[in-house]
């Protein structure tokens, strides 16, 4: 009887440590993570960027020199777990694509061009008044983008042709 109980007690020493956590204000996405997001607000040396994965992040310390428009790639640690989320980036890099061939704009001017289109449409939220891009798709045969942009706080996006 004692080597079952002192299996017992050995099973139970292992496992009681596994699930302590520390408390923590930041939440790890996943360490020095790499993703592509929108651009959405830019600030002195930061930008607003919207991505599936994470939703809103506002990033400081980027290196590139991100406009509203461009898509970026970012690479952080860790998003302070706050909405929009914050975070400071340890490398970035624009990487819009060019322009597609026989178009009239690139990525980047079709979607300007499109919040312009909707700038008249009031925020659900008057002190939340994000706009987003969720897609972007150019078709080729009637050189049109199809912009899709969610306003932050309504529950369908809208998609914004841009010709």
């Amino acid at each position: 009887m004692k080597f079952p109980l002192l299996y017992l007690i050995i099973f139970f020493l292992l496992f009681s440590g596994c699930n302590q956590t520390q408390p923590s204000s930041l939440t790890n996405y996943e360490s020095s993570s790499n993703f592509t997001g929108f651009v959405i607000k830019t600030f002195d040396s930061s930008a607003l960027v919207y991505t599936e994965e994470s939703s809103l992040i506002s990033f400081k310390a980027l290196e590139a020199n991100a406009e509203i428009g461009d898509r970026i790639d970012i690479k952080y640690d860790e998003v302070e777990a706050s909405f929009p989320g914050q975070a400071t980036a340890i490398s970035s890099k624009v990487v819009s694509p060019p322009k597609p061939d026989g178009a009239t704009y690139t990525e980047k001017e079709a979607i300007n061009l499109a919040y312009q289109e909707i700038a008249h449409i009031p925020p659900a939220d008057e002190y939340l008044d994000y706009r987003y891009v969720i897609y972007t798709n150019y078709q080729g045969d009637t050189d049109k983008w199809l912009i899709s942009i969610f306003i932050y706080g309504e529950d369908e996006g809208r998609i914004v042709e841009v010709k």
